[in-house]
């Protein structure tokens, strides 16, 4: 089997920020997402209406924020002033997604949002590809799953485990 840089075996730990200005991502490796925006695809250049690009695991995701708990991953379109110009990428969990520790429940945000403009132009969230695949686990749930933007969320998992220590989910 292959090894290495090339293989799809251990786990890829973001600890900083992966920005692409347009650019999708697919981590083939089990992901550990330690920063509070570890992937933004987000279109940089004021007013531009390209696509952003997608972000994509296909191996499970673990978040591990310890400094405040919230990860955000990023594919919005660009932007002009306050209106957004371009479509929204999407964003695809092809496994599961869990908290790292049930001490400390991570809050997931996925935001998409893309031009209304002739139309709603977000990208869309889809969770698992599998009725194995889970987000969050009693064991290790999320504190919070916030989701802005998207024409289309697709739940292809069989649980959603959320526990939160005060407030919303």
């Amino acid at each position: 089997g292959a090894v290495g840089a090339n293989s799809a075996a251990g786990t890829a730990i973001i600890q900083g920020n992966v920005s692409t200005n347009g650019g999708s991502v697919v981590f083939n490796k089990a992901a550990q997402l330690v920063s509070a925006t570890p992937v933004s695809t987000k279109i940089l250049a004021s007013g531009d209406t390209g696509l952003s690009g997608s972000i994509t695991f296909e191996k499970a995701v673990v978040l591990n924020n310890q400094a405040s708990s919230t990860v955000t991953l990023d594919t919005q379109a660009a932007k002009s002033g306050a209106t957004y110009t371009g479509t929204g990428g999407n964003i695809l969990f092809k496994d599961s997604i869990t908290s790292n520790s049930i001490s400390l429940p991570q809050q997931l945000i996925l935001t998409t949002t893309g031009t209304t403009v002739g139309g709603n132009f977000a990208g869309s969230v889809t969770f698992g590809d599998s009725t194995t695949d889970y987000v969050g686990t009693s064991a290790n749930p999320l504190g919070a799953l916030v989701i802005t933007g998207p024409t289309y969320t697709f739940l292809n998992t069989s649980q959603i485990n959320l526990k939160a220590p005060s407030g919303n989910l």
